[in-house]
């Protein structure tokens, strides 16, 4: 009786071992385009914003200035997860960071 804590391989067939009938390819699906037309914007929404140009005057944000151009759309997106530490994580934090900083050598200017 072999033991239940022996390992147990798998035998894979060599290529010799073939009874030469051919495999099939597995079978590809091909995803059909999506032709759809995207839907309107309902008209309340719509007249929300202007359609002129947008100029970007620097004296209505106290002087900041963009670090890319402003694109119609492009919305700026937080997202805020709250998140629950278990307890002592902040000991490992700790220990972990005044591990690291030894092993780092200091920044000179």
């Amino acid at each position: 009786m072999a033991d239940s804590r022996s390992l147990h391989l798998v035998s894979y067939s060599s290529s010799s071992d073939s009874s030469g009938s051919e495999e099939t390819p597995p079978v590809i699906k091909k995803y059909k385009e999506n032709t759809s037309k995207p839907l309107e914007l309902p008209g309340a929404i719509a007249n929300m914003f202007s359609e002129g140009d947008h100029i970007d005057v620097a004296e209505d944000h106290d002087g900041r200035k963009r670090s890319f151009a402003h694109v119609r759309g492009n919305w700026p997106t937080y997202i805020y997860i709250p998140i629950t530490f278990p307890d002592g994580f902040n000991n490992v934090m700790e220990s972990f960071l005044k591990k690291s900083s030894q092993d780092v050598i200091p920044f000179q200017s």
